[in-house]
């Protein structure tokens, strides 16, 4: 039995951790796979007599189908890519965390500003109708959803068709099913009734800002975790 060493990038919960493990354990040659969310890790048991260098492109490509990025990971790589990477994942984080919640305060202030402002909503439709607010709102939570939030949906979709929901699939069911609904009530509002017509953008947005706003603090701690145990392995 030998050991092989596989960097997974994309986790997020302990709902992909699992994932990943059991997708590498139906790789033919495979014994056991433990994957370690902190380190972004996968060690992998495989029997001597099925490796090759065709089994380590299955077990990629197998890490690759589920949604995550993998390669296979060499123990002597410097602590200093994996602190790189670790940063560039800190970075990304960032920037889609500003982008979200500068473009979520106006649809925020638009639909929620009279709960701290009395009156605020009878200044603002006075000054700019309602249906040119809503238009204002659906497209800057489409702007919210389809740039810092399209992670969400393009691996939460793909985990829940593949009958493996994960965490980004509760967050693209959620925020997905606030934008649709206020949507058909924007465009097509005869088809909801007349005491249910009510956009609900802010919730969309809002749910995706702070999300991304977690998984930034989660990357920053993991991001620490996973240096210590480099150094450690090390």
């Amino acid at each position: 039995m030998s050991k092989l060493q596989l960097s997974i990038d994309g986790m997020t919960c302990a709902a992909c951790v699992r994932r990943v493990e059991n997708v590498l354990k139906k790789v033919p040659g495979v014994i056991n796979a433990q994957v370690n969310l902190a380190a972004r890790r996968a060690s992998v048991d495989v029997d001597d007599a099925s490796l090759d260098v065709a089994l380590t492109d299955y077990l990629v490509a197998a890490v690759k189908k589920a949604g995550y990025d993998s390669e296979l990971q060499d123990n002597a790589t410097p602590v200093q890519s994996q602190l790189e990477k670790s940063q560039a994942e800190i970075s990304v984080l960032s920037r889609q965390v500003w982008i979200a919640a500068l473009l979520t305060l106006p649809v925020f202030i638009m639909e929620m500003g009279s709960h701290m402002i009395p009156g605020f909503h009878h200044i603002l439709n006075a000054a700019i109708p309602v249906t040119v607010q809503h238009t204002i709102q659906a497209v800057l939570t489409t702007l919210v959803l389809a740039v810092p939030g399209r992670h969400f949906f393009t691996q939460g979709f793909k985990a829940l068709f593949n009958g493996q929901p994960e965490m980004n699939s509760l967050v693209a069911v959620g925020a997905g099913a606030a934008w649709l609904y206020s949507m058909v009530v924007l465009l097509l509002p005869a088809l909801i009734p007349e005491n249910a017509r009510f956009v609900y953008f802010e919730a969309a947005g809002v749910i995706v800002t702070l999300i991304l706003r977690g998984r930034l603090f989660e990357a920053r701690a993991r991001g620490n975790t996973g240096a210590a145990i480099e150094r450690l392995i090390g």
